[in-house]
Parts: C-alpha cells; structure tokens; sequence
C-alpha cells in the first residue's frame, strides 16, 4: 500500500532477521556475526509503512511541523527502520535521485576508504607518521615537531596544525587554490603538539585522502568505485578535485538522499553488505566511537561525529548547512538529510531535535538502559579503563602546566562550592608553578550511571592532599569533573 503526505512516502514491511555465520573480507577470516537479510538494496530500497516496522506514524509525523517551522532550508529527510524506507520527503528543488554536494559528509566516506586501505594492507599502523608516509614534503625548513603528526591524529583532527575552516574565509580560499594543497597543508603552522587538541580542519582530512591515493596507486574516487560505490550500487560521478587532480578528502564528494542512506545501513551492518565485508567490523567500531571531545554536545571519531539521539548512542556524518547520515545502532535505524549547499552557509546544530522525533518515534525496542545500579570499586587498579585514562591524562596535563588542556577535564557545568569553570583558570595558573610532579591515590570509587565519587589523595613533589573535589560526570562518552554542585 503506498500513500502521501506532501510528498511523504510509506510502505510494506518485513521483519528484521540476524543470523550468525562465518565471512571472509578479503584475506582476513572473519568470526563476528554478519546480518542475513531478505533483501540488500543494492538496486533500490524496498519500502513499508512505519508501524510494520516497529514505530508509530503520529509520533514521526512530528518531524513535519518541526522542520517547517525550523528548517527552511531542508530538501529532503528519508528514514530507514529494519532495512525499509519508512519516510521519504522532499522540499523545494530536492530529488530522489538528485545528487548534491555533500560538504563535510565526505570526511567520514574519506574514513571508510582508509579502513578499506588499512583492512588491504595498503595502510600499516595508524601510528605511522606523516614523516614516513609522505617525507617528500618534509625538508630541513619544515617544523621538526611536525614529524610527530600520526595518521590517527589526521583521523581525529587532533594534528595540531592551523586549522583551516569555511569561516577562515581567504585562508581557506588560499589552501584550496594552492598548486599544491599537501605542501600549503603541512606548512600551516603548528598550535598545539600533536594528539592534544581537537581542531576542525578541511586540510586534515585532503592529507588522508592524498595518502591514501600514494598506497593505493589510484585516484580516491577511483578507489572508492572500486571498493565501495560500486558493491553498494552508488552511482556517484562526481568528486572534485586539487590542482594536482587529487580527489578532495574534506568535501566535494556529489551524492543523492538514498545512496547517503546506503553509506549508513553499510555501518549499521558493522561494514558488511550483500554477502561481503566491504570494511572491517573493528573499524567502524574504532571510527565510530569518541576519541576527543569536540564541543560541549559531541564527540569525534575518525571522521565521524558522536552524539546520542532520543537517548541511544548514536553517530553521524556531518556537512555544512545541513548534510547528514545518522545512525541508530540499537534502534536498526538510519536518517538521512539533505540541504540548500550554497556557501557559506551556516551552522546546522538545530537540526539535532529532527533525529531525536524520529529515534522517539520508535516503539518496539528502546535502548539498553545507560544507567545501571551503583557500582563500587576499591583501589586505583580495578577502575574502569575509561577512569583509570582520566586521571591519568589529567595528572599529566598538571605536570605538563598546560591549562588549556587541564580545563577541557571540567564540565562545563562545573560548579564546587562557588567556584565555576570560568574561575578555575586562575587558581590552576598559580596552582601549577610549583608543581612538577602531580598523581592520585584513588582508595575508591562508586560510580551510579553517569556520575562518580571518588575518594583518596593526590601525591605532588610539594607534598600530599585530601582530594577536594569527588564527583564527576560523564559527558558524551568523557568523565569530567563535576564538582558539588553547591553554591557559596
């Protein structure tokens, strides 16, 4: 049955099955479970109603009042529950099979062909640095400490060079226009050291597509006609190009509605489609989870944002002015949103209630519930792993005197006793002059959810002090301190 509502489309379902078998991805046996499914939509997506699938259509039909009254922009959602297109809209000049410029959405397609890369043998270690990947461009005027930069710190924009952004406006025209975009890329200075600070950076992401056109031998769209667009039937002619022909890593990549859905049903199946694992399981685990924080609500992976949506984990591919895939994993569910691409644009962070109405619609499953009972540990040694990396990198930060870095271990919510964050610098600016050595003794720590108390010591070189401040909260996947949230 297929009816509409301004161009809404609803139709038949089926329901989701998984199975357990044994794959091959190319030469690496695979143990993991891979979906078996009636169907992969390869050619084109099947379509079911949403109460087929498990949601309830009053409940998404919210999504409508929500972006006429907050999205002009917006040329096209589509939902996909199950594997099934569930809602599929379209405004303005927006099509079907229109294919768009997708802007920074490319970024995570840039990280899907460095998976494949990497599970080809192609690309080693993610350690590897750019001094031995690409050392032409490393002469005796270059920065030294920029031998450091990692491809893990290209993947989460944590390479410490300028960054390099729309709003930055004639330098961004300049990199863009450079005959040769690595060189003016690795010429940008260096702000911070490598690994230490998330900064957002068009040249970052171009870096790996340029490294991954080197190993390959091949251009990066020509190496993802071969290795993705063409196993997923994506039908993509159009990606732009430097001024040495280099396909551009950080955007310009054309795409239609449906084939953005296509990139997030392959990660919701943990990289595999239609009988083979177009991309390892371990890394869409690895480029999907937060490994710096980037911003008060998100987190950043390899080339892919993190946030929860209608309180489920969640990440997503993200391009200016509203250019998304977001993906579900525990509600089977990917969205796909596209926008008006003119530049420059704008932020595009008040579409994030759109996928929460869509999430919440959902009523057949929910997520796992994020808050468990309280849950005591004694002594330093038996904490969680995430812990024991926070108080280790903070302690750190102390000894190194790197303020900067020291405040990004505090909510923004922080507030002890009076004291916010906005007045913690200048206690830490005088706190860490005398300081050369800084460590906790944790005795315990009970942990409730998203919150901690711990209680113990901290050790320094000027001798040892009762922890002042306990609680913490975890924030978007990163415990911070909270403080006691106590005025004067």
């Amino acid at each position: 049955m297929l009816f509409r509502i301004k161009k809404v489309i609803y139709r038949v379902s089926i329901q989701f099955l998984l199975t357990f078998i044994f794959a091959v991805s190319g030469l690496t046996p695979l143990s993991a479970s891979t979906p078996k499914k009636d169907y992969w939509p390869t050619e084109n997506w099947r379509q079911s109603n949403p109460e087929a699938q498990g949601m309830d259509s009053g409940k998404l039909m919210r999504v409508i009042p929500f972006i006429i009254e907050n999205l002009p922009n917006i040329q096209s959602l589509l939902v996909v529950r199950n594997g099934y297109v569930v809602f599929e809209n379209y405004y303005g000049p927006g099509m079907p099979d229109q294919q768009n410029t997708v802007h920074s959405v490319t970024k995570s397609i840039t990280s899907i062909l460095a998976g494949i890369a990497k599970d080809e043998g192609l690309i080693g270690d993610l350690n590897q640095t750019l001094y031995d990947i690409l050392p032409e461009y490393y002469d005796s005027t270059i920065d030294p400490a920029k031998k450091a930069i990692t491809l893990e710190h290209l993947l989460t924009m944590t390479a410490g060079l300028q960054p390099v952004r729309v709003k930055d406006g004639n330098l961004l025209m300049q990199w863009y226009f450079a005959q040769d975009c690595t060189k003016f890329s690795l010429d940008l200075p260096l702000i911070h050291p490598p690994g230490k600070k998330f900064a957002y950076s068009n040249p970052i992401s171009h870096l790996i597509s340029v490294i991954i056109i080197k190993k390959s031998g091949m251009n990066l769209s020509e190496f993802a006609e071969r290795s993705l667009f063409k196993p997923l039937g994506i039908k993509s002619r159009i990606w732009k190009m430097d001024a040495k022909g280099n396909s551009t890593g950080h955007g310009g990549l054309y795409l239609s509605t449906r084939d953005m859905a296509k990139i997030g049903f392959l990660y919701l199946n943990n990289g595999y489609w239609a009988g083979k694992q177009i991309v390892s399981p371990g890394w869409v685990e690895e480029s999907t989870r937060g490994h710096v924080m980037a911003g008060r609500d998100y987190a950043y992976g390899y080339q892919w944002w993190t946030r929860p949506v209608g309180g489920c984990p969640s990440y997503r591919a993200w391009g200016r002015n509203g250019q998304f895939i977001v993906v579900v994993p525990e509600l089977d569910l990917v969205v796909t949103v596209t926008s008006a691409t003119g530049l420059p644009g704008g932020p595009s962070g008040h579409y994030a209630p759109l996928f929460d109405i869509v999430a919440k619609s959902v009523i057949d499953k929910s997520c796992a519930s994020s808050f468990p009972e309280e849950v005591v540990f004694s002594g330093e040694k038996n904490l969680p792993a995430d812990l024991k990396k926070f108080f280790q990198g903070f302690s750190q930060a102390v000894e190194n005197k790197d303020i900067e870095e020291i405040l990004d271990y505090y909510s923004d919510n922080f507030l002890n006793s009076g004291r916010d964050k906005p007045g913690l610098e200048r206690f830490y600016r005088l706190l860490t002059t005398g300081i050369d050595k800084f460590s906790f003794k944790i005795n315990q720590c009970r942990i409730k959810g998203n919150t901690a108390t711990i209680s113990g010591d901290i050790a320094t070189n000027m001798g040892p002090n009762t922890l002042s401040i306990t609680d913490l909260i975890k924030e978007n996947g990163f415990w911070k301190w909270y403080g006691n949230q106590k005025s004067k």
